[in-house]
């Protein structure tokens, strides 16, 4: 046979298979290629058992409605170049079992103005970068059932456009209800972390809905902006199911929140804290936030009852910004510089309520609790310049022993604003008519409170100069041949004619006497022989 001939029959020979080996269209090991199927679903479906990774070409297609398997990614081939289109609800994941390790990259699902959604259910482990849009209803739903929790995923990127409620983070099922207790290793919305949420034209109640279970969940940048004509939406509200007793949404931290609102007029809340716990580092409150109300809101009996506690570490975005700490909580310290709340802003025919501070202590007494509230308001003018008249300390609740107001050296003490001071004084109002009893270290100083009229004419007025350090002096000088010179005053007047003194002849009444500075340290004092004269001398 010539090599002609071998090579002819070499050529027309079929090829031969290794055994059990099968090539397919769309398949490549543990990957389908979804343009090769008659559906996102049916790539999907055609995975192993042990997950895979279905790659979809750029363009638009009816969205899967089930994800069967874990281990399962869905990438886009280019970044938001894939659209899923929905018309109802979608749930990935099973009321009964937990979804394990899903990887959802690059996608966009719209859905189509209707109320469709997604909802995430008992999926744990897993990571998504994706875009929801065009819904009336609710965007993004995690949800825990009995025996499923939604946790340890990572949301990497999550942008909302469009919608009537951004996010809802649903737990219910762990808690039996509303201050019970929770279900054991089922339910819980937990230990997820999101790294960027962006939300956009939220047109409903809510854009970030904490209901109950949902604990130790971390975000770092979320931004939420309230749509054209939302005028009173949350753009986070936590606690929605048990506003006012335990829920557990506890331990949420968030690095930066910004909130904004597209709609003039908006009065919100932003931020309503029911009965929860937190920390916020970084709040800005931006676009129509005009402080106030419209920055956050409380729950009544659950702020009284102390369990709105949430520490927020910076305000800033709003008229009232400050670059210091801002807390309202009854248990985490504050370690900044200020409590600070913002507030309404003054307009020409309204002023508002100053804020004041509140503390609450309780104590256990060996029967029962024993509280004690103490709140710091100032009240604010009625109208006019916004003169802080007063500054009321006030004590109310259970206590039975004595109150004590301790201030401790070293310390200054100012009365500022002298020309218009009116008075300064200390008054018990369970018993008036008993007093009180203040006492102190011994201490020097002065108090600038005094005024000099200075040399007066026959019939004139006093100057009413207000004295720089006023201060007096008073004892009894015992004469020697008719003399007596005390020195060593301190702290000193200012000069000989700073000062004045008043005498009189105790030892005889009829015999004259008079005291005259000699310095700003000494006094000279003159009379008869050996009689005491007693004096008091005033000036600064």
């Amino acid at each position: 046979m010539n090599h002609l001939t071998i090579l002819l029959l070499a050529m027309l020979t079929p090829l031969s298979l290794a055994q059990g080996t099968h090539i397919e269209v769309g398949n490549l090991n543990g990957t389908r290629y979804a343009d090769q199927f008659p559906s996102v679903q049916a790539a999907l479906n055609a995975l192993p058992v042990s997950g895979g990774e279905v790659r979809v070409s750029a363009g638009t297609y009816a969205g899967p409605r089930s994800i069967p398997n874990n281990n399962t990614r869905i990438v886009c081939s280019a970044w938001l170049a894939c659209t899923f289109t929905y018309t109802s609800n979608v749930t990935f994941g099973s009321a009964s079992s937990d979804l394990n390790n899903l990887d959802i990259d690059g996608i966009i699902f719209d859905f189509s103005g209707t109320a469709a959604g997604v909802t995430l259910s008992g999926v744990t482990s897993s990571h998504f970068r994706m875009q929801l849009q065009n819904t009336t209803g609710t965007a993004l739903t995690l949800l825990g059932t009995t025996v499923a929790n939604v946790t340890g995923n990572t949301f990497d990127w999550i942008k909302i456009s469009t919608a009537g409620i951004g996010m809802v983070l649903n737990g219910d099922a762990n808690l039996t209800g509303c201050g019970g207790t929770q279900v054991a290793d089922g339910g819980a919305v937990y230990y997820n972390y999101f790294k960027v949420v962006e939300m956009e034209s939220i047109s409903g109640a809510y854009g970030m809905q904490f209901t109950s279970g949902d604990d130790s969940n971390s975000f770092g940048f979320v931004q939420i902006q309230m749509g054209a004509g939302n005028t009173t939406g949350n753009a986070i509200i936590f606690g929605s199911r048990c506003p006012s007793s335990y829920g557990d949404v506890v331990f949420e931290h968030f690095s930066t929140i910004t909130v904004d609102a597209l709609q003039g007029g908006y009065v919100g809340p932003f931020l309503q804290m029911n009965h929860s716990e937190g920390i916020i580092d970084n709040y800005v409150c931006g676009v129509n936030c005009v402080g106030g109300a419209t920055t956050w809101g409380f729950n009544t009996k659950a702020a009284v009852a102390g369990n709105v506690n949430w520490q927020i570490g910076w305000l800033a975005g709003n008229p009232y910004s400050q670059p210091s700490p801002l807390l309202q909580t009854n248990g985490i310290l504050n370690t900044g510089q200020f409590f600070q709340y913002p507030l309404l802003r003054a307009t020409a025919s309204a002023n508002h309520t100053a804020a004041g501070a509140k503390f609450v202590n309780s104590e256990w007494n060996g029967s029962a609790a024993q509280n004690s509230s103490w709140t710091l308001v100032p009240t604010l003018a009625a109208s006019g310049v916004p003169l802080f008249e007063n500054f009321n300390l006030t004590n109310s609740g259970s206590v039975t022993r004595n109150l004590n107001f301790i201030i401790q050296y070293p310390i200054r003490l100012g009365l500022q604003n002298a020309s218009s001071f009116n008075t300064f004084f200390v008054a018990n109002p369970a018993a008036p008519s008993q007093g009180v009893t203040v006492t102190g270290p011994p201490s020097t100083g002065t108090l600038s409170t005094g005024a000099i009229c200075g040399t007066v004419a026959a019939n004139g007025a006093c100057s009413n100069t207000i004295g720089n350090g006023s201060h007096s002096i008073a004892g009894i000088a015992a004469l020697s041949d008719g003399t007596s010179t005390i020195t060593g005053i301190s702290p000193a007047f200012t000069s000989t004619s700073s000062y004045y003194c008043i005498t009189n002849d105790i030892t005889n009444s009829a015999n004259p006497s008079k005291g005259v500075p000699a310095s700003a340290r000494a006094i000279t004092f003159t009379g008869t022989g050996t009689d005491q004269i007693q004096f008091i001398c005033v000036g600064n």
